[in-house]
C-alpha cells in the first residue's frame, strides 16, 4: 500500500497500518493519510521512472540473483512481460548462485515456453495444479 502524503511504499500492511473504520491509514506519526493501492497494469509500456516502482524493482531483481530457489507457479511468462523477462535473464547472468527454478503449472506447453526463455537451466517443470502441488510440498 502506499501512502501519497509521505510517499512511502508499505509492504507489510497487515502488520502495521492502522486499521479505522476498515480503511487502512499511514501508521507514521505525523501523518495518517489513507494508503492507496499502488498497481503497475500489465501493459507492454511500463515507466519505472517512479521513485517507488524504481526500488520495487531493483529490490526484484537483487532478491532473484540471491536467490537459491525460484518458483514460477501458475505464471505463463507472457511474451508481453518484457520488463519481467528482462529483469529475470539479468539477475539470473550476475548470480553467483546455482539458482533451482521450478515451474508449476498443469499445462505442460509451460515447459517448452519456459526451456525457450530460459535455455538449459536445469528447471524443472512440475504439471500439477497449484493446490496439489501444495499437498506434496
Amino acid at each position: 500500500m502506499y501512502c501519497r502524503r509521505c510517499d512511502e511504499l508499505d509492504l507489510a500492511v497487515e502488520q502495521v497500518a492502522v486499521a479505522k473504520d476498515l480503511i487502512w491509514r499511514c501508521i507514521n506519526t505525523y501523518c495518517s493519510a489513507e494508503y492507496e493501492p499502488l498497481i503497475m497494469m500489465p501493459t507492454y509500456y511500463k515507466d519505472y521512472q517512479d521513485r517507488i516502482f524504481k526500488e520495487v524493482w531493483e529490490k526484484a531483481e537483487e532478491s532473484v540473483a540471491l536467490a537459491k530457489e525460484l518458483y514460477f507457479i501458475g505464471y505463463a511468462l507472457p511474451d508481453a512481460d518484457i520488463h519481467i523477462r528482462t529483469m529475470l535473464l539479468s539477475a539470473l547472468a550476475r548470480s553467483s548462485n546455482k539458482i533451482k527454478i521450478f515451474v508449476v503449472d498443469p499445462d505442460l506447453q509451460l515447459e517448452e515456453h519456459y526451456h525457450q526463455f530460459l535455455g538449459d537451466r536445469g528447471q524443472r517443470f512440475i504439471q500439477k495444479k497449484f493446490s496439489d502441488f501444495l499437498e506434496t510440498f
